[in-house]
């Protein structure tokens, strides 16, 4: 067998390998452009967890995840969806002293590097989720802080009148 009789094969391998590497390389632009938009739309929805979950489902359809499903309990508040389609899904779950979130999502095909775009589109989506719980119980901290501020300093110049009348 001679060197040219070897060409067309490395052509061929390596055109099959330029094929390759362009289409990984438009599945993570497709991926990080919705990962964008996660980011986006969360912004733009002021950080409103309800209108978020409720607008996030046709982003993540464009990057073939035909579920997101969710059990959230921060506060008193409680945002539930259940899963609605029978096949393999990616879970991931976090719970701390103020909040329980369990999120997940089904993919249409979860094989080779489409799993770990999946992954990373959970990650993003569950950090996203996390920072808006996080976000609002600050808040709410914030205000009862103040509020107690403002109590003692009431409670402060109360005593004083009294004191000043007496």
């Amino acid at each position: 067998m001679t060197i040219e009789q070897i060409y067309p094969f490395f052509i061929f391998a390596g055109l099959i390998i330029i094929g390759v590497l362009i289409y990984i390389h438009y599945l993570t632009q497709k991926a990080i452009r919705s990962i964008l938009e996660f980011i986006d739309l969360n912004t733009k929805l002021d950080y409103d967890l309800n209108r978020f979950l409720a607008e996030v489902v046709p982003v993540l359809k464009k990057i073939n995840i035909d579920d997101l499903f969710y059990d959230i309990h921060s506060l008193d508040s409680t945002l539930l969806r259940e899963k609605t389609l029978n096949r393999h899904s990616i879970e991931k779950s976090r719970q701390s002293g103020d909040y329980r979130i369990k999120l997940g999502i089904v993919p249409r095909h979860s094989r080779g590097e489409q799993y770990y775009l999946n992954l990373i589109a959970l990650e993003i989506l569950f950090s996203l989720i996390e920072m808006d719980i996080l976000i609002k119980i600050k808040v709410i901290h914030e205000a009862f802080y103040k509020f107690s501020q403002l109590q003692t300093f009431i409670l402060h110049d109360t005593k004083n009148l009294a004191q000043y009348f007496t």
